[in-house]
This record gives structure tokens, C-alpha cells and sequence, in this order.
């Protein structure tokens, strides 16, 4: 006898699974109070493209499409600065989180390191 499983609770398990790595930045503030947005403004990065120039100034370079909705697919990847100390992300990889008017201006609203920096 086939086990019927409604198409639709698939869908669910699968749309559950894609989102729970990232619903940790709902919620998330930078040291100045600011939210970092929830999920569509924020992004995994490669750590090769995360210099520390300071402590309290990185460079972040962001691929086209690693950010959330806004993708700067038109311009190729830009970079962002940003200025603070970054939060340390649950899951030791790098993340930034930036809007369209950050990225206009270049700024990067939140960062999250892994591991030690």
C-alpha cells in the first residue's frame, strides 16, 4: 500500500529546512541599536572576500545575488564597508546584512564573523 503525502506538506518541509538558516538574523542589532533587517537584507559571504582592516572597520566584498532580494547583479559584485565590532554568527561562516541605501552609500549595516577574528 502507498503512503499518500500531500504535496503540500512536502513543499512545506522543504521551504522549513531552506528557511531555518537564516532566521537567526531576524531580530538582530548592530551596536548602535539599528536592525539588521530580517533575511532579505542579510547574506552569507565568503571569508575570503571579508578583510578586517581594524577592529572596528572591515571591507566586505559582495558577490552578486549573496545578499538577500536587492542582488547587485547589474553592477557585479561591490563592496561595502563597515564600521563597529561585528557579532559572531552561530554557525562559524561570515554573513552581512545591507539595504539598498547602505549600498548606495556603501555601508554595511551588520556583519557576523565565524570563529575567532
Amino acid at each position: 500500500m502507498k503512503s499518500k503525502v500531500p504535496t503540500a506538506a512536502v513543499a512545506m518541509c522543504f521551504i522549513a529546512a531552506a528557511a531555518y538558516p537564516h532566521e537567526w538574523y531576524s531580530g538582530q542589532k548592530n551596536e548602535k541599536g539599528n536592525s539588521c533587517c530580517g533575511g532579505e537584507d542579510c547574506g552569507a559571504v565568503a571569508p575570503i572576500d571579508v578583510d578586517m582592516l581594524t577592529p572596528t572597520h572591515w571591507r566586505i566584498k559582495v558577490r552578486p545575488g549573496t545578499i538577500g532580494t536587492w542582488g547587485p547583479e547589474e553592477a557585479g559584485a561591490v563592496v561595502l564597508d563597515f564600521y563597529g565590532n561585528p557579532g559572531m554568527s552561530p554557525d562559524d561562516q561570515y554573513h552581512a546584512c545591507a539595504t539598498r541605501t547602505g549600498i548606495l552609500e556603501g555601508l554595511a549595516l551588520c556583519l557576523f564573523v565565524g570563529g575567532i577574528y
